[in-house]
């Protein structure tokens, strides 16, 4: 039985990620993404790895110094980015104690 993948729409990504994701889908080779990442080619095929993982393999392909987003990510990285800070999860109280986080901010929807 094939594996079923997790959908686009439910991963949860960091800020970091989104823009790991969006250099690489402008830029598509290793070598000049980390560049306009300002971090390592091995900093950047870690975070590609940690993706693949989150996203699926069919999403993410990595050849040769090359990577390939899958026509559907493309889509989603070209996108008019989605604040999840606005509107109501803004206005959302912190835990007692210690500074909201995403995983707060996405749990108060």
């Amino acid at each position: 039985m094939k594996a079923q993948s997790p959908p686009l729409l439910n991963a949860f990504l960091t800020s970091a990620q989104w823009r790991c994701l969006r250099v690489v889908s402008e830029v598509s080779d290793i070598p000049h993404a980390a560049r306009k990442l300002h971090c390592s080619q091995a900093v950047l095929k870690a975070a590609l790895a940690e993706l693949r993982e989150r996203l699926g393999a069919q999403h993410i392909v990595v050849v040769d110094e090359r990577v390939q987003l899958s026509p559907a990510l493309t889509n989603l990285t070209r996108q008019r980015p989605l604040c999840r800070l606005q509107g109501t999860l803004a206005a959302a109280p912190a835990p007692a104690g210690r500074a909201r986080t995403a995983l707060d901010i996405q749990s108060a929807g």
